[in-house]
């Protein structure tokens, strides 16, 4: 088993490993003395694990009391959002009690949102089962839900308690969610991880170890390279308000993408073709060489994930507009500069939709 410490003002520790499910209750109890817990979990993860968590919390004194939303990004809404804050209400949970995140990032993202926000804010903990939510959005403390006019505009700062990553649950996944995965996996290592982007570059089959692995060696690895890097992001810039940005490398045009498409193109798969439309857009705009815009495309094709979208410009636009770091006088995008390495960009509106339109060309 791994361990990653966040340090931030509120403490806590991402447990990576085979059979966390069955070391929750154990794990919880460390940092919260047994009490109501509501767990939120989706339509799609399988009923065993819903019910090795709840005995494991079951053993060590917690009541538990599952809501299960249907799975997709349209769940993180502000109806579920009431449902959710109703359900917590009806079965007495107060200040001392606790929420629990069992799933992927729109669980997390929501639950998350809900405890943040419930009675002005309880404990809660992340329990993420795919990898997209283990390597990236189970670690930070960001929580949100969607609006109409844009993603992620509705949400709030509020770290975990702990997050339990138990890498056998990814055995389950389908391959289009290992793949979707994969994209934030791919943005940690233009990031600022040269040993991993070696990892991604020269490893046959890396999907399929880290899905299949008997050992789980190869994905407690992976997993543990990407939450280290976020911590050492996260500790430096709570809030977003700088270095943190960096995380967002694909991002200002995938969740773009993602609105635009009604979330019918997954997270991963649209960062994936964010990540690539930046480095086209950097190329052109002489912030970066040819070489590593092509060593972005190169690893997004290796692992089956698109480099370009045939959404217009007009319409990412339009949504682009409403993206989180923008300002009244520009935007804070994320650019390519070096193999493996990635900057801040202070741009005007006008400037960043005239190197915009470049790097959406094929």
């Amino acid at each position: 088993m791994e361990r990653a410490e966040i340090r931030v003002l509120d403490s806590y520790t991402v447990h990576i490993g085979q059979g966390m499910l069955k070391e929750a209750g154990k794990i919880v109890s460390e940092v919260v003395p047994p009490c109501r817990a509501v767990v939120v979990t989706d339509s799609n993860i399988p009923p065993e694990y819903v019910q090795t968590l709840e005995k494991s919390l079951e053993e060590k004194g917690f009541e538990i009391n599952i809501f299960t939303i249907p799975a997709g990004e349209t769940s993180k809404c502000i109806e579920k959002f009431i449902e959710i804050q109703n359900f917590a209400a009806e079965n007495h949970l107060c200040r001392s009690d606790i929420m629990i995140a069992l799933g992927g990032g729109v669980v997390g993202d929501l639950t998350g949102f809900c405890a943040a926000t419930y009675m002005r804010g309880i404990k809660y903990i992340q329990v993420p089962t795919t990898l997209l939510a283990a390597v990236d959005s189970s670690v930070g403390g960001k929580c949100a839900i969607d609006l109409e006019k844009g993603k992620n505009l509705i949400g709030a700062f509020c770290q975990p308690s702990a997050v339990i990553c138990d890498v056998d649950t990814l055995k389950t996944l389908k391959e289009e969610f290992i793949t979707d995965g994969m994209a934030e996996v791919i943005k940690y290592a233009h990031i600022n991880q040269p040993e991993l982007f070696e990892i991604l570059e020269k490893t046959q089959d890396l999907t399929q170890k880290i899905k299949n692995g008997t050992d789980g060696k190869t994905a407690i690895d992976v997993i543990s390279k990407c939450v280290k890097l976020k911590a050492d992001i996260v500790q430096k810039d709570r809030f977003d308000l700088g270095e943190r940005q960096l995380l967002n490398f694909g991002h200002t045009v995938g969740h773009a993408i993602e609105a635009a498409s009604n979330f019918k193109i997954s997270h991963g798969h649209s960062v994936a073709a964010g990540m690539c439309i930046m480095a086209r857009t950097a190329q052109k705009a002489g912030l970066c060489s040819r070489q590593t815009a092509q060593k972005i495309e190169h690893l997004n094709k290796k692992y089956q994930l698109p480099t370009a979208t045939d959404i217009p410009l007009e319409t990412l636009w339009e949504l682009i507009k409403n993206d989180k770091k923008n300002a009244t006088d520009g935007l804070t995008v994320v650019f390519p500069t070096e193999h493996s390495l990635c900057g801040l960009h202070k741009l005007t509106h006008q400037k960043f939709k005239e190197l915009l339109s470049a790097g959406l060309e094929k």
